[in-house]
């Protein structure tokens, strides 16, 4: 027991200083009230992700990663759909893309959703109806799955 301890001790300490992973983030702020900004939100619209080889630092990770993704999304304001309110009430991600490298490449995933916010005084409540997704094969964005939901009353 003692010795796996030690072993592990000295695995952490050769290991100190290295990096496995980082994420990046971009998080704008965005505002719900637009003639009175008073909440305040942020949202990842974008997230690098880099896999580090052994004894990478910061730097050269971030420069020539072993792996990479880039996941970027689109908030967008909505309005309740069942009261005629337009006063902007939350944000959702309406866009979303994967990709395996910074710039478009075949590969590259995009999912879209539509919602329906059902607000009014006694009910809050964002449902998901229609999300398509799509590939991109020799440059052109090919649907592969599509959902549609539909809510009882």
């Amino acid at each position: 027991m003692l010795l796996d301890l030690r072993d592990a001790l000295t695995q952490c300490a050769a290991n100190f200083g290295r990096v496995a992973e980082l994420r990046r983030n971009h998080e704008p702020e965005r505002h719900l009230l637009r003639h009175r900004p008073v909440v305040a939100t942020y949202h990842a619209t974008r997230t690098e992700h880099f896999t580090c080889s052994n004894s990478q630092t910061e730097a050269t990770c971030t420069s020539t990663p072993s792996g990479y993704s880039r996941s970027t999304s689109t908030p967008n304001a909505l309005f309740s759909s069942t009261s005629g309110n337009l006063t902007p009430l939350l944000w959702a991600d309406t866009d979303t893309t994967l990709q395996a490298a910074a710039t478009p490449a075949d590969g590259d995933r995009a999912t879209k959703t539509t919602f329906a916010l059902n607000a009014d005084v006694a009910v809050y409540q964002l449902r998901p109806l229609v999300t398509s997704k799509q590939s991109t094969v020799s440059g052109v964005p090919t649907t592969y799955a599509k959902s549609a939901r539909t809510w009882d009353a």
